[in-house]
């Protein structure tokens, strides 16, 4: 299952876009000073990510989902 998520609800994505600090428009899709897109596998407590951002899109946690990975697959 994938779930698009609202800017309030992006805090329990910021442990699992760690490793994507590098890339800033990440962090500031997440701070909400830039538009983006979020997706998670749940909302609550998600365990992987895909994150749109004007510069491009990144996926970050776990890769075993395969509900996750099958309705990113299908996203458009």
């Amino acid at each position: 299952m994938i779930y698009a998520l609202e800017p309030a609800q992006y805090a329990p994505v910021r442990p699992l876009a760690g490793g994507l600090d590098i890339h800033l428009s990440v962090q500031a899709v997440l701070d909400g000073t830039v538009a983006g897109q979020v997706w998670a596998d749940d909302v609550a407590v998600p365990q992987a990510t895909f994150i749109g951002t004007p510069e491009g899109h990144y996926l970050a946690g776990a890769s075993s989902n395969i509900a996750f990975n099958q309705a990113l697959a299908e996203l458009r």
